[in-house]
């Protein structure tokens, strides 16, 4: 018998925008090797500051990954052989977004894995902003786990950023890893354009078996592409039908959903309560 259970209530995350009418404000290459004119590091922990550095690729250079910049020959990384999460904040010049519909920061992306003694670490990024010198940071986003290929990223930055003066901050954070690497960011002004689906892919995580008394076990992804950046966009509810052999091997509410903005698989985030699988 085919089974089937109904998850409701759920909001899409948003992992693609397309842009329309684009007019660039901020761009940085940092193919000068130097940090950027105008902009600042902000030691957030550790004893003393440690700087980005500007290179090829990653942290690591007798072996780094990655090996190459996302564009051009330098990108920025941060890095520190050590445990301590000591952090630094690359912070941009200011830029004026005054009259400004739709701004987006764009960048791209990696964190590889560092293996030492049986053991992998990668290191971590946050990305802020604030307006002017002296306010507070406000967190855009996260990235906490390996990132072992350059990723595009592109953040829609909200209407409280639309000022003369707002500050983007890139916070690396120490874990052993290979560094954190950035490279091209680029806030961009866009047209506005509604928010909507323009693909759905799906993909089985593993087709291995699965330990008997084993939990939190990923069986499927489902990636929801949303382009546009205006209003909301609601998954009313999503069904899922079992073709198992006997549902009896997954246990009461054993089936669980899981959300993130990322195209990386965490528990973090859960939608909704855990369901049985029921006729």
């Amino acid at each position: 018998m085919i089974k089937k259970i109904l998850l409701s209530g759920i909001i899409l995350c948003i992992l693609g925008i397309s842009l329309f009418g684009q007019a660039t404000l901020l761009f940085e290459t940092f193919e000068s090797g130097t940090k950027p004119d105008g902009w600042t590091e902000i030691k957030r922990s550790g004893v003393t500051l440690i700087p980005w550095e500007y290179m090829q690729g990653g942290r690591w250079q007798d072996h780094p990954y990655p090996d190459t910049a996302a564009a051009g020959q330098k990108n920025a990384v941060f890095g520190w052989q050590s445990y301590n999460n000591e952090a630094t904040m690359l912070v941009t010049k200011p830029v004026n977004l005054t009259g400004r519909t739709k701004p987006e920061l764009r960048f791209w992306h990696a964190q590889a894995t560092w293996s030492w003694g049986g053991q992998n670490y990668s290191d971590q990024l946050k990305v802020y902003y604030r307006i002017g010198k002296n306010s507070t940071w406000h967190q855009l986003a996260e990235y906490l786990v390996a990132v072992e290929n350059w990723t595009f990223r592109q953040i829609p930055l909200p209407s409280e950023a639309i000022t003369d003066s707002v500050y983007i901050g890139f916070e690396g954070i120490t874990k052993y890893g290979n560094g954190t690497c950035i490279d091209n960011v680029t806030i961009l002004e866009t047209e506005i354009s509604p928010l909507r689906i323009s693909n759905v892919g799906i993909s089985q995580a593993t087709a291995q078996f699965v330990a008997s008394g084993t939990i939190n076990n990923p069986v499927i992804k489902i990636v929801l592409n949303v382009i546009g950046n205006d209003g909301t966009c609601v998954l009313q509810n999503l069904s899922i039908r079992s073709k198992n052999t006997d549902d009896d091997d997954i246990a009461i509410n054993g089936v669980k959903l899981y959300y993130t903005a990322d195209t990386f698989f965490n528990a973090s985030t859960p939608l909704g309560t855990p369901q049985s699988l029921s006729g």
